[in-house]
This record gives structure tokens, sequence and C-alpha cells, in this order.
């Protein structure tokens, strides 16, 4: 039986070596993409829950709101300093009356990551008068017997 000279098994354990590393990096890449996509997924859902609330602000307002169309911190409406970070913008389309003298405009909400300048949400918010005269306003308390 031959013995394996010195240097075949030096390069073969180099070899060895190699592929272990390349192994390893694919593993490494593949875990580091998949916290990547979580954490794009959070800051998707933060931006979404922050635009929920400039929009229910909207709502109370109805058509009577005022455009806000230079980035604002989220945390003037919150009220909460972690929130410095995030900014809204909001602007107010044209007025249309439908048949029974209800008052319609659509407002677009846009939020935005400190220094971006590409909104990371946006929604349509339907802004309306309270038309009808029944003296109900949204949020109010009756009592209703069945």
């Amino acid at each position: 039986m031959k013995n394996k000279r010195p240097a075949s098994m030096l390069i073969s354990a180099i070899l060895a070596s190699v592929m272990f590393i390349i192994i390893a990096n694919s593993f490494m890449n593949l875990w580091g993409n998949s916290f990547t996509t979580l954490t794009a997924a959070k800051t998707a859902t933060e931006a979404q829950n922050l635009s929920d609330i400039v929009s229910e602000k909207l709502k109370l307002e109805g058509v009577d709101a005022e455009e806000v169309t230079t980035k604002t911190p989220l945390s003037d409406i919150t009220g909460n300093d972690d929130d410095d970070d995030w900014l809204y913008t909001y602007e107010i389309g044209n007025e249309f009356e439908d048949d029974d003298g209800n008052i319609f405009k659509v407002a677009e909400v846009k939020i935005y990551k400190d220094g971006e300048d590409n909104p990371r949400y946006s929604t349509e918010i339907p802004l309306s008068s309270s038309g009808n005269s029944d003296g109900l306003e949204v949020g109010m308390i009756v009592a209703w017997t069945l």
C-alpha cells in the first residue's frame, strides 16, 4: 500500500476548506436576505399603521380639512417622540356634490421615512360633508330600540 504524500494531503485540506467557506457563505447570504425581508415588512406595516392614524384625523375633519403639502413629523399628531423619523403629507382633491347635496373630496395621504423622497406608503381617503339632516355625527352614542 502506497502512502499519500504530505503535499497532496495539504491540497485536499485546502480544497475542503474552500468548499466549506463557499457553503457557509451561501447559508449566510440566505439567512441575511431573510432578515432583510423581515425588516422591510415590519417597516411597511409601520408605515401603513401610521397612515391609518393620519387617515382617521382626516376623516374627523371631513371636507373642511386643510392640505399639508410639506413633510410634517407624525409626532405632531401622535405626540410620540419615537415617530419623529416618520413624516406625512396629504393633498385634497377637488370637491364634487352628489344629488342629495353631500359634498365629497378625496385626500391622498403619503407617509415618508426621514430623509427619503419617495413615500413608503400612500393611500386615498374619501372625505364627505355631513350632508344629511338627521343630526347624527360620526362617533355619536345614540340610544336605539328594536
